[in-house]
């Protein structure tokens, strides 16, 4: 991505409901994307996901390890500071997915903690 493309991404200043519309659909099409075309192959696989509180019951990702026989493993946090300060301090590949707002996806970004999706 160009120095001109990387400033255009980030003078986009989108509302609440945008980001958190958008966050849900990123996580959403991460677990999803990376898990549905081998999903009777990850029988006893995990998938682990940094986020914040109420966004793991039951009734949020049953259905998705249900379908795939992915467990999601969970560890919540209560803001963004803390979500740094758990991706600072855990080695790389501990979360396979961070749900976030985008107050923080320019530092997760700029900190290394963001990889590019390969489908």
């Amino acid at each position: 991505m160009s120095d001109k493309s990387k400033n255009n991404l980030f003078k986009f200043s989108p509302n609440r409901r945008q980001v958190v519309k958008g966050t849900a659909a990123i996580a959403g099409a991460a677990a999803l994307g990376r898990f549905i075309p081998r999903a009777r192959a990850a029988e006893g696989e995990t998938l682990t996901m940094l986020t914040w509180p109420g966004h793991v019951t039951p009734h949020v990702v049953g259905p998705f390890e249900e379908r795939t026989g992915v467990k999601i493993i969970a560890k919540e946090y209560v803001g963004g500071e803390e979500m740094m300060s758990l991706l600072q301090q855990s080695p790389p590949g501990t979360y396979d997915v961070i749900l976030t707002g985008n107050a923080y996806v320019e530092q997760a970004l700029a900190g290394g903690f963001i990889e590019e999706m390969d489908p």
